[in-house]
Parts: C-alpha cells; structure tokens; sequence
C-alpha cells in the first residue's frame, strides 16, 4: 500500500486507484503477482507498462487546492480490499495477502 501511495503522489494524483497498487504488487522483487501474471500467460513487464501509461493519463492536482502528502483510497481499491478480505475469511484465513488480492480483484 505504501508503495502504491508513493506511486500516486509521485503522479501529483490524490487518489490511490487499482492501477497504483497493481504497479505496487507486479514491481515487487520476487513477488507473488508478477509469477501469477506470468503463469496465466501475461508478460509481466507488458502489463506493467500498460499500467504505468494508465497512470500517466489520470487526473493531477496542484496548486493551491493541493494538499501535500495527502491522498484518499479510491472506491474501487476499497472493493478491491473489501472483497480480497471476504475471500480471506471464506478460505479461513486470518489475514489477507495478495493471493487475496488477485483472487478477488476486479480491476
């Protein structure tokens, strides 16, 4: 999350959306997302270029209506994060990884 968070305000953006914590989880070294990825059949490193050029077009803010540091989780990370943890609970988990995050990830 924090990388994801980093991500976005690198962007100047004030939300954190599905593409800033997919980029977070596939730029991870030795990371669970990009060996799922890659065994579904998906270059990792095309997929996160294409993330990364979705970022690049989002919305920007600066200014004075600019709050340093400050940025919100969008409502489709929160679904993202609400079903990941019903899948954690359903498979009786006590917490929730990012196998979590891509079982149930719509984004």
């Amino acid at each position: 999350m924090r990388q994801a968070q980093a991500l976005a305000q690198r962007h100047g953006q004030q939300q954190i959306e599905a593409e800033h914590l997919a980029v977070a989880l596939l730029s991870q070294d030795g990371g669970v997302a990009a060996r799922v990825v890659e065994k579904a059949g998906v270059a990792p490193a095309t997929l996160l270029q294409r993330l990364q050029q979705a970022i690049e077009k989002m919305p920007r803010v600066s200014g004075g209506g600019a709050q340093a540091g400050q940025v919100f989780i969008s409502s489709r990370v929160s679904e993202v994060f609400n079903n990941a943890e019903a899948e954690a609970q359903r498979m009786k988990d006590e917490f929730v990884s990012v196998e979590h995050l891509l079982l149930r990830s719509r984004a």
